[in-house]
């Protein structure tokens, strides 16, 4: 079974379940799937299931469909668990789930009302036969004596003591079935791990009288149980864990129930330190399993009296544990997407898309710590900014600014570049950091003239609008630095700390306007066929610093480094 995680720009996660052979996914409300996205076509993509295979195909969508971060839109593909489908400004998120474990769990599940009504007819059928059979007797006393009679109606009061506890026992099952059924609706409602977690040990304790209950899930890493949450009957909180784990551990185990009506005279319990210390009469233990994976257990005991709870109630309570497995399993699902979108959220700001796709699966290289490593830097800002936006409004001055970080982002992130910050109207950059291509200084210097490429198509825009234009200057160094995740586990920013990151700033407070300067360790660094001119030392602040000056030809960008890295290659 397949499942879409869907989010929409300005929407929650919601979860579609793919339950039909085929599916139409688009903005018109006929469609299986209805997205709201305006840049969504109204027949946008549709999915089709064959043989455990997802079969994407684009219905000659507008804006194309695409997977993952491809450049390229796909007519046609097959889906794999995880693939990540883009249609406009709306992700959806393919997922593989486990179908639900045993046929009669399931019907429970899926036909809660009509499971109950065929546990009451099929013991009703039972009691008809043993009605009739005594009915059949009592007709055949009336030719005998007295004395005859008076035995034989002694010998029918077993079948009548035993139907009227079958009558109460399948009364019992039917009101816990539907008191079940009606919890399990709230259970799946919502997403909220913590709510799911406890409306399952709420609806527990007080359907099946249990005097108290623990809900533990697996620990994802080391597989050992956790008590998620503890309750007495009445709602309190229990303070001690005063449970038998060895039987929660064994049902987690085997992921088969366990069942005792006396502890202290099952042969299997009587002689655990747990039950004797804490005076455990009646227990019921049921895995949390979806299919044959457990991911926890639900413990209910009882230190009053025996028999507290029957088969009949283990049979009922495993089934309503198997659809609280599916509704913590999505709950958990629902909260690692959160925290994948925020975290993919922060670093898409910082990284190219590429860069951030690698981290996602690798989550550990984006921890605090730092690694002394080749990095190129580039600084770059506007030439006479500060004068030129006290003769602007704010709101021009930030247009301006907000149009001009949006294009050089772009710039960085074509050349594999790591936006380090925006400094009032300056950008840092890092080329070789986190990951490096082997070639960073030559992207780094490619990146540079492409920025001077798009500043003059600005201006270009600017004039034909009557808006004031810009000039900038761009320094580049290269050498070793410290790079790595700075500030806490809350906040953290990727940043390189070093020297040369202070020369690399230096070359660009005294670069020209529209001039790119870069250092001899760059200069050195670079293989591509840029055209370079040595200006010589340059008196900075404190130092002086050997630089060269970049000519930025004007016609679009790459065209002889494109030739030159085929021939590379080949």
């Amino acid at each position: 079974m397949y499942k879409f995680i869907i989010k929409e720009r300005g929407k929650e996660l919601r979860e579609v379940i793919l339950d039909k052979a085929r599916l139409l996914v688009g903005r018109d409300p006929a469609n299986e799937v209805t997205l709201e996205d305006d840049s969504v076509s109204s027949r946008h993509f549709s999915v089709e299931i064959k043989r455990d295979k997802v079969i994407l195909k684009d219905e000659d969508s507008l804006n194309g469909t695409f997977i993952g971060n491809a450049r390229e839109r796909v007519m046609a593909v097959e889906l794999k668990h995880g693939d990540v489908i883009r249609a406009g400004h709306t992700l959806i998120k393919l997922f593989k789930v486990d179908e639900p474990p045993r046929p009669a769990e399931e019907y429970v599940r899926r036909h809660p009302r009509r499971a109950a009504r065929t546990i009451v007819a099929s013991n009703i059928r039972l009691m008809e036969k043993e009605l009739a059979s005594v009915a059949d007797r009592i007709d055949a006393m009336r030719t005998k004596d007295g004395a005859t009679i008076a035995q034989e109606i002694d010998e029918l009061h077993n079948p009548f003591a035993e139907a009227r506890e079958k009558i109460s026992a399948v009364g019992r099952s039917y009101d816990r079935l539907s008191a079940l059924y009606e919890a399990s609706k709230y259970i799946i409602s919502g997403f909220d791990l913590e709510k799911r977690l406890n409306l399952v040990m709420d609806a527990a304790i007080e359907v099946l009288q249990a005097e108290r209950g623990f809900l533990m899930l697996k620990n994802e890493q080391t597989g050992a149980l956790e008590v998620m949450v503890k309750r007495k009957i009445g709602g309190e909180e229990l303070d001690e864990l005063s449970l038998s784990m060895s039987v929660a551990n064994e049902v987690a185990q085997t992921g088969q129930p366990r069942l005792a009506s006396n502890a202290a005279k099952d042969p299997g319990l009587r002689d655990r330190g747990s039950i004797i210390l804490h005076k455990i009469i009646s227990i019921m233990c049921v895995p949390l399993k979806i299919e044959e994976r457990v991911l926890g257990a639900i413990y209910l005991d009882n230190r009053i009296s025996e028999g507290t709870f029957n088969e009949s109630d283990q049979e009922l309570f495993s089934a309503f544990a198997s659809l609280s497995a599916i509704a913590i399993e999505n709950a958990r699902l629902f909260q690692r997407l959160q925290y994948e979108e925020k975290v993919r959220t922060t670093m898409s700001r910082n990284l190219p898309n590429a860069v951030v796709e690698i981290l996602m699966k690798n989550p550990e290289d984006w921890r605090p710590g730092g690694t002394l490593q080749k990095v190129t830097v580039l600084f770059s800002d506007i030439r006479g900014f500060t004068t030129m936006s006290a003769q602007m409004t704010p709101s021009e001055t930030m247009d301006m600014l907000n149009e001009y970080f949006d294009e050089m982002t772009q710039v960085i992130f074509t050349h594999h570049g790591t936006l380090d910050k925006f400094m009032g109207d300056g950008i840092m950059a890092i080329f070789g950091a986190p990951f490096s291509y082997g070639d960073d200084a030559d992207r780094a210097v490619l990146a540079a003239m492409d920025m001077i490429r798009r500043a003059r198509v600005l201006n270009e825009r600017a004039r034909e609008r009557g808006k004031r234009t810009f000039d900038i200057g761009v320094g580049i160094n290269t050498g070793m630095a410290i790079a790595g995740n700075v500030g806490s586990l809350d906040r953290m920013d990727y940043t390189v700390i070093g020297d040369m990151v202070n020369a690399a700033f230096r070359l660009a407070s005294v670069a020209g306007r529209n001039q790119i300067l870069i250092s001899s360790a760059t200069h050195a660094s670079i293989e591509a066929p840029i055209e370079m001119t040595d200006v010589g030392a340059i008196k900075t602040k404190d130092v002086e610093i050997r630089a060269f000056e970049v000519i930025v030809p004007s016609g679009e960008s790459g065209e002889k480094v494109s030739a030159w890295r085929k021939t590379e290659s080949g």
